[in-house]
């Protein structure tokens, strides 16, 4: 395992390569000298400085196992999940239509309302557009589908490749994009289940053990081999606090018997 695997990973305009500890507090500076943002252990303040009309990308990648909080120029909140990516100006220039982030992986945004520029999360399936509001986006790579789910505001979604609007969301509606017949369905939610990671917590909504499996090796920093099928085919519900991976495995036991050995950062389910 390389010793940068559990740091937070920024790469600057110039492909400046940055490793940052989640406990160190500093300042980020670009080839210029220019103050970038200032880090305070699990944030990032991105400094709100007039660079003319020259955009200048950041991305910043969150390890697994990690949640990491970024205050953009523009003043929206941004919270990154774990084995997350986003791609972001350091400003967001006034000539330029649109506010535009990429995102791979999994966020929540709290979008400062600018009417004539409304704000675009880009993910490789669908766009998420806004002028101000709170949702959510989950968008891995390794998953079948992206979810939007709206807390507040209003949000339009709209297909990566053709720019055509799919959707529009008001409170309390997700949609879920599928990725391989590019279908989008669209229901209402409880929308504290799909953010309760921001607060270290982890939902599971009928869900087959084969899809947590995913969401634990992402927030706990782990592998999982399971070679029980019954086991993937079951679907769970409940609620935890993102403690340890034992007491949540040692839940669903109670459910379905099965045994597991935990070595290093592998766990191993028997048949």
């Amino acid at each position: 395992e390389s010793l940068e695997e559990d740091k937070i990973k920024i790469i600057q305009e110039d492909g400046t390569i940055t490793y940052l500890d989640f406990d160190d507090k500093t300042d980020i500076i670009n080839a210029k000298g220019k103050l970038i943002g200032k880090k305070d252990r699990d944030k990032l303040i991105v400094s709100n400085t007039k660079n003319g009309e020259e955009i200048e990308y950041l991305e910043i990648s969150i390890p697994k196992g990690k949640i990491f909080q970024l205050s953009l120029s523009d003043g929206t909140k941004v919270w990154l999940n774990a084995a997350s990516t986003l791609k972001f100006p350091k400003n967001f220039v006034a000539s330029e239509s649109n506010r535009v982030v990429h995102l791979q992986g999994e966020a929540f945004f709290d979008v400062t309302t600018n009417k004539t520029q409304p704000f675009i999360v880009n993910t490789a399936s669908i766009d998420v557009e806004v002028l101000g509001t709170q949702f959510n986006v989950s968008s891995y790579q390794e998953d079948a589908t992206v979810k939007t789910t709206l807390v507040e505001g209003s949000v339009a979604i709209i297909d990566s490749e053709d720019q055509n609007k799919l959707s529009t969301l008001v409170p309390n509606d997700q949609a879920v994009y599928t990725k391989q017949n590019k279908g989008l369905d669209q229901k209402k939610v409880n929308t504290e289940i799909y953010t309760a990671w921001m607060y270290r917590k982890m939902t599971i909504q009928d869900e087959s053990f084969a899809s947590v499996i995913k969401r634990l090796e992402r927030t706990y920093d782990i592998e999982i081999i399971n070679t029980n099928d019954r086991l993937n085919k079951t679907r769970f519900t409940g609620e935890f606090d993102v403690e340890n991976v034992r007491q949540i495995l040692n839940v669903f036991s109670e459910t379905i018997d099965f045994t597991y050995t935990i070595e290093n950062k592998r766990i191993v389910i028997a048949p």
